[in-house]
């Protein structure tokens, strides 16, 4: 039952989960709702039981935690070369544009300001916990 959601129903869950991932809550606790369902059906738990032990219990991350590692990883790979040149082009080098040490500098990536390119600028917001 694990592989069938994992072949047939997370795909679309996942699929350019970095480009939507920006979306209102309302849509987002929907989807995590999903993945909930999902979750109870595989254990056959009932509906009291803490999801966040029934996605432990299948070695699952939540929605947004997945989507936040996608980020992570698609910035990774923008940051070290390893993108298609389109995405790496919508970033410049961030280097020698300030004489303090901010935290924001760390990544020597810089986004043009305004224009078509705000949407790239809502996509690539990876928040983590510990600001880094």
């Amino acid at each position: 039952m694990v592989s069938v959601y994992q072949f047939i129903v997370e795909p679309y869950l996942d699929y350019c989960s970095v480009v939507w991932d920006d979306i209102s809550a309302q849509p987002a606790d929907k989807l995590q709702i999903l993945q909930n369902r999902a979750a109870r059906v595989i254990t056959g738990a009932d509906y009291r039981t803490d999801t966040n032990e029934l996605l432990t219990k299948l070695g699952w991350s939540s929605l947004k935690e997945k989507r936040n590692k996608q980020k992570a990883l698609m910035m990774f790979k923008i940051k070290n070369g390893m993108a298609p040149a389109y995405l790496k082009d919508i970033f410049t080098r961030n280097i020698g544009r300030s004489v303090y040490n901010l935290r924001i500098s760390r990544s020597n990536l810089a986004l043009p300001a305004g224009g078509t390119t705000l949407i790239a600028t809502q996509i690539f917001s990876v928040k983590t916990e510990n600001n880094c």
